[in-house]
């Protein structure tokens, strides 16, 4: 070490120093925290080492080298211990915590939100459909209402224009037989050919009043006795078949139910009279009965034009008819005669092939009530 002291004086003085020796460090010492080593090369050689403060050599740590006159040295230090604190070292570990956390809860919000979000709709949904489900509902029922109200205005009317045209029609009748009675020889010709087509009309005028005064008037079955192959040989006398068709009965003759004769009557009377109407070129209609245990089935079968699809689902609407005759009312009142007795009615048609209408009555029939 060399220190001026006055001019022309040098003083020098000498230190040896141990490289093996580590300087020991005090808690005020400025590298305290450190371990530090330094060597008179650029590179950490042991034989160059000068001075260090840890035995652990070499050190793993920052290298600085510098120069000192032509010579480069070079410094080496490392931390002897972690130069931060726990929470420093546990930093990455919270850090990744922290988004793992945040992770999760996301993802729980999320799919609570969805899962709601999926039950409102489906609540929302549901409501809706049954909103509309009472709205249809609704229509259908203010539809009925309207409808009932009008077929009872009908019915009211049709009851007192059946009455007012009953007995006229009944006169015009009984005049026409009176001027048939008196044109008894072959030269008034004409004049029965002509009485007859207005007794024909007559009669199918007086039909119509039967359907309007039946449709308006809902009486109860008076039930009896009635044996069903006689009641149809007694409706097929009434209306014989016109020219070109023939009209057959056949199937079980002993056959009894307990039902209000006239109203079946009436109604086999109304389904005979439509298979004739149907077969406008002529034909064969059936009437045939058969027996199950607990009821009755009765056919009635025309090879006549037949009906599609919509025909079939308007047939037992009031006043729907496709014929040019009759107001539409016949088919009505068979399916109330047999709704009134417990029974049933159904239709089977297929175009140009023919109709078959079979009336499925109990043997006892039960007092129901006939529908408004």
């Amino acid at each position: 070490m060399l220190q001026a002291a006055g001019p022309g004086t040098v003083v020098w003085q000498e230190t040896v120093v141990s490289p093996a020796t580590p300087v020991r460090s005090t808690p005020t010492s400025p590298w305290r925290n450190l371990d530090i080593a330094l060597y008179m090369s650029d590179r950490p050689d042991p034989s160059a080492l000068v001075v260090t403060t840890t035995k652990d050599l070499p050190l793993a740590g920052l290298r600085y080298p510098f120069r000192v006159g032509a010579d480069t040295w070079l410094i080496v230090s490392g931390s002897s211990h972690p130069l931060v604190g726990p929470l420093a070292q546990d930093m990455p570990w919270i850090i990744l915590a922290i988004g793992a956390l945040t992770a999760v809860l996301t993802t729980a919000v999320v799919e609570t939100l969805g899962r709601r979000r999926d039950y409102a709709s489906a609540l929302v949904e549901e409501r809706t459909s049954s909103l509309r489900s009472a709205i249809a509902d609704l229509e259908t029922a203010q539809a009925q209402l309207v409808r009932q109200e009008k077929l009872a205005a009908v019915g009211q009317m049709a009851s007192a224009v059946g009455h007012e045209l009953r007995n006229p029609l009944g006169v015009v009748m009984n005049v026409l037989y009176l001027m048939e009675s008196g044109t008894g020889d072959d030269a008034n010709a004409p004049m029965r050919r002509h009485l007859a087509t207005a007794k024909r009309e007559i009669s199918a005028a007086t039909l119509i009043v039967s359907d309007l005064l039946d449709f308006a008037t809902s009486r109860r079955p008076i039930l009896a006795p009635v044996q069903v192959s006689e009641l149809v040989a007694e409706a097929l006398s009434v209306v014989p078949p016109p020219e070109g068709v023939q009209a057959v009965q056949c199937g079980e003759t002993e056959v009894v139910i307990v039902a209000d004769r006239d109203q079946i009557r009436q109604a086999l009377l109304n389904l005979i009279t439509n298979g004739y109407d149907s077969m406008p070129g002529g034909g064969t209609l059936t009437v045939s009965v058969t027996s199950v245990p607990g009821s009755v089935h009765i056919t009635v079968t025309d090879t006549g034009i037949g009906m599609n699809q919509e025909t079939r689902d308007s047939i037992f609407t009031p006043f729907f008819t496709k014929k040019t005759r009759g107001i539409g009312l016949g088919l009505v009142v068979t399916k109330r005669v047999v709704d009134a007795h417990g029974g049933a009615i159904t239709v089977d048609s297929t175009p140009s092939a023919g109709t078959s209408f079979t009336l499925t009555l109990p043997v006892a029939a039960a007092m129901v009530s006939a529908p408004q």
